[in-house]
């Protein structure tokens, strides 16, 4: 692996370059005369302001403003002209937003480059860092004004002692000026970092000079000797990512050692653009690609367009691979046929070109038939020439035909052109063409008004694009992108494969987001009753398998070698190496490992992809139905002996995740036998012996339905077969409830942390947050009862922190009928309250020992 994929390919100012206590640097005077009209000039070219949100704006610059130190004149009216513009002049709300400009423009503009030596130091002081562009200076001072200064900075370091919250920014001034005048001291530079405790309040702003908060940052590292030091420094003290001016300071200081730490921010435009002038190699694809479907998304696509073999020298992932191929597309033909098949984007190259070698098709009959009465075309924020081609009889449709294809994707229903081209069209080409759909309309920053294209695409796709929109759909909430993934949920209902359908019942059991989880469950439930089933019985038949065989394994290939891959007893997703035999051999592995020279390159790699796939896959499968059969376990669920048959004893994750349980068997309301999962998923009593469920009911039996021998007869028979359970069954906790009495509520307040922790244990869902983000119930729905529980307890949980909030007074506990949206549940009984003595015993219980563990 050459090192040029590591490159950073970094285009910086000689002013930053003194970030880097490694660069030596010698800054020039720039004398020329200053003329305010050429100056006017200049600056509107070289720069541009980009509003961030309603309070900040950044200055952008398509080249530096200086490359040397400026006069006085040039400096005072540029800091004026960044100064006084603003994105919103006309707004008499705001009283003037933040402007932020680049760290060492900012450090330029404010030092007094005409001072004394002491001057400079302590202009640029204000910000410790900052210090480090005195070096650049030093050869205009006379020898003797140079020594008095490093003999002042290494007094004033001399009796530094560990710093605290107060005088820490004395400290890191006096530290950052001995590093600027003594750089090579690196003993007296480690003693220096080793007083400053790991407990300092970390955050992501670096101080200001009109606002010295002490905020442990990266940045703060710059002045250690060597980057992996510097890296080290913010990992022991948990310094957060850099303060967005000093993100590029940091990764000058840091190279490639500083990525993991930078690439965690999300930048603001002003920003991004100031990352994508200063950062053009390799090191930087993976960000960009990232950065694709965010504020900045445009940005980032048009820097890997203008940065191609940037992109082809990168260490790229498959998924990453797949990501640029549209733009692989997209380039000159010239351009191409020079490229290098080297690399990850080699294959990728090697595809477009025969993508566009292929013969293109005339129209077919059924096409001109089926596209009629298409939706009114709309500009599209990509051209159709990065779209993966489409062959009907082998040959290519033409672009003519591609823009009518996405015209149809415009209808509100499924429109005939897109029914006729499932029939024509092999289904993984239509897949590939629904993801790289999904892909372009993402990539910069989306607009809500093309949403068609992403729900329309999912009438074409089918796993693989299931696999590239459902974590974005768990992501989006977090980016406050709600609509977006609300809207997503449709393209998923497009989409109709049990991989999609599964997705969807996933969402309702695991995202913490109300609109989401609720649109979920009403595309489950519609699309249940269109098939006549409960969406329970809906989500047993949706259950992926992973691709396992009946043995509960999976092969994967590297040519050479053979892995194969299955659920350890733990429920853990694990693979060994084949022996020549066929049998395992070695250790157990997590993940496949990199290929060897003797492998098929090219599979091996598939086949790491495809492994980290269904490795999660069957990770939140797992994770899923334990959550699913545990509730059930609480709401007393049965299913038909028939149906338990064919869509759970026999389902090779089921059968696994499941055999470590006792079931139950029912004659109407009779336990008539309890039994195990054997290993071909018959039932079997405690002796082994085949328990029929023809015509009876199956369910998971709860603690309550079994008496005290029962759960010791099965806790020896499970342990003597070395079956874990997949939840707590016969041990978990139990309570009733004594006739004529409700659930009495502790009288004393109960401490945030473990209300909060209880209310997890024991499946409690927590309200949305009200006006001023405190929410102040948890509320236990069943749908399958038809009841919902709810506990209100005051003065409130902050949403924001747990830890903040403050101990709460428990004021309510009733149930509701129904399981009406959490927002709308009351605070106090209804009417039409639920009596206790009508809720099931085995909720009861659940309730009971909920608050018995607070």
């Amino acid at each position: 692996m050459s090192s040029g994929r590591h490159d950073l390919g970094l285009r910086i100012t000689p002013f930053e370059k003194l970030y880097d206590l490694d660069a030596v640097v010698e800054l020039e005077r720039d004398d020329t005369p200053f003329v305010r009209e050429a100056e006017e000039s200049r600056a509107q070219q070289l720069a541009t302001l980009f509003q961030h949100d309603y309070f900040a704006d950044y200055w952008g610059f398509r080249e530096p403003p200086f490359v040397r130190v400026p006069g006085p004149q040039r400096r005072a009216w540029w800091a004026q002209h960044l100064r006084t513009h603003n994105s919103h002049p006309t707004d008499v709300r705001r009283s003037g937003p933040a402007i932020h400009v680049p760290q060492w423009l900012a450090a330029v503009l404010r030092t007094n480059w005409e001072g004394s030596l002491a001057d400079i130091l302590a202009d640029l002081g204000q910000y410790g860092p900052d210090v480090l562009l005195a070096r650049g200076v030093l050869h205009w001072f006379a020898a003797a004004e140079v020594a008095a200064a490093r003999t002042a900075a290494a007094d004033a370091v001399a009796h530094l002692q560990e710093p605290n919250e107060l005088d820490f920014p004395e400290f890191r001034t006096a530290l950052f000026t001995f590093a600027a005048l003594h750089p090579q001291a690196h003993a007296e530079l480690r003693r220096l970092y080793a007083l400053i405790p790991d407990d300092l309040p970390a955050g992501a702003h670096p101080p200001t000079p009109r606002s010295p908060v002490v905020w442990l940052t990266v940045a703060d590292a710059l002045a250690l000797p060597t980057p992996a030091e510097r890296r080290e420094f913010a990992r022991r003290t948990n310094a957060k990512a850099p303060g967005l001016r000093m993100l590029l300071p940091w990764l000058i200081s840091t190279g490639t050692a500083g990525l993991s730490i930078a690439d965690r921010y999300q930048l603001p435009e002003g920003f991004m653009h100031e990352r994508a002038q200063a950062i053009t190699g390799p090191a930087q694809v993976s960000y960009m690609l990232r950065q694709l479907g965010h504020d900045t998304g445009r940005q980032a696509w048009q820097w890997l367009a203008e940065h191609l073999d940037a992109v082809l020298a990168a260490d790229l992932s498959t998924a990453e691979v797949e990501e640029v191929v549209p733009l692989l597309r997209l380039a000159s033909p010239a351009w191409r046929a020079a490229a290098p098949r080297t690399g990850a984007c080699g294959p990728a190259l090697a595809q477009v070109e025969t993508e566009e070698s292929l013969p293109l098709a005339d129209p077919p009959a059924w096409w001109q038939a089926a596209a009629q009465r298409l939706p009114k075309a709309q500009e599209l924020p990509f051209p159709l020439a990065a779209l993966p081609p489409l062959r009907v009889d082998g040959r290519r449709l033409a672009a003519a035909e591609v823009a009518q294809l996405v015209q149809a994707l415009r209808a509100k229903n499924r429109h005939p052109l897109v029914t006729a081209v499932r029939e024509h069209v092999d289904a993984v080409e239509l897949d590939d063409f629904a993801t790289t759909l999904l892909l372009l309309w993402l990539a910069p920053n989306p607009s809500a008004k093309q949403a068609w294209l992403m729900t329309g695409a999912g009438w074409l796709g089918g796993d693989k694009f299931v696999a590239a929109l459902a974590p974005r759909i768990r992501w989006w909430p977090s980016a406050q992108r709600f609509q977006r993934a609300v809207t997503a949920l449709t393209a998923l209902h497009h989409v109709g494969s049990a991989r999609a359908l599964s997705e969807l019942a996933d969402i309702t059991k695991n995202m913490k987001t109300a609109s989401v989880k609720r649109r979920a469950a009403e595309i489950l439930t519609e699309l249940a009753a269109a098939r006549g089933l409960s969406p329970d019985e809906l989500e047993d038949q949706l259950v992926p398998d992973g691709g396992l065989d009946a043995s509960g394994r999976r092969r994967f290939s590297y040519g050479a070698r053979q892995f194969v891959s299955y659920l350890t007893d733990a429920y853990k997703v694990v693979a060994r190496q084949l022996a020549a035999d066929g049998q395992p051999q070695g250790k157990e592995l997590t993940g496949l490992p990199d290929p060897l020279a003797s492998d098929d390159a090219d599979r091996a790699w598939e086949a790491k992809s495809e492994f980290a796939a269904f490795k999660k896959l069957l990770t939140g499968t797992v994770r899923t139905q334990k959550q699913r059969f545990a509730r059930f376990m609480v709401e007393g669920r049965r299913w038909r002996g028939e149906d338990f048959a064919a869509h759970i004893a026999t389902h090779v994750v089921l059968r696994h995740v499941l055999r470590g349980l006792v079931w139950g068997v029912w004659d109407g309301e009779e336990l008539t036998a309890t039994a195990r999962l054997d290993a071909d998923g018959q039932l079997v009593d405690a002796a082994d012996e085949a328990v029929a469920v023809a015509g009876r009911e199956v369910s998971v039996v709860h603690p309550l339905q079994l008496t005290r021998a029962d759960r010791q007869t099965w806790a020896g028979v499970l342990a003597d077969y070395e079956l874990a359970p997949s939840f707590k069954q016969l041990t978990h906790p139990t309570a009733t409830l004594p006739a004529g009495q409700d659930p009495q509520l502790p009288t004393a307040p109960v401490e945030p942390r473990k209300l909060v922790a209880a209310a997890k244990k024991f499946g409690w869902e927590a309200a949305p947050p009200a006006d001023g983000g405190y929410y102040h119930l948890h509320a236990w729905p069943s749908r399958l009862l038809g009841v919902t529980v709810v506990l209100v307890h005051s003065p409130g949980l902050a949403a924001w922190s747990v830890k903040e909030s403050e101990p709460q007074t428990l004021s309510a506990l009733f149930v509701v009928p129904g399981t009406p949206p959490l927002r709308q549940l009351p605070h106090t009984p209804p009417a039409d309250a639920v009596a206790w003595s009508q809720v099931p015993a085995t909720l009861v219980s659940e309730v009971l020992a909920t608050l018995a563990a607070l």
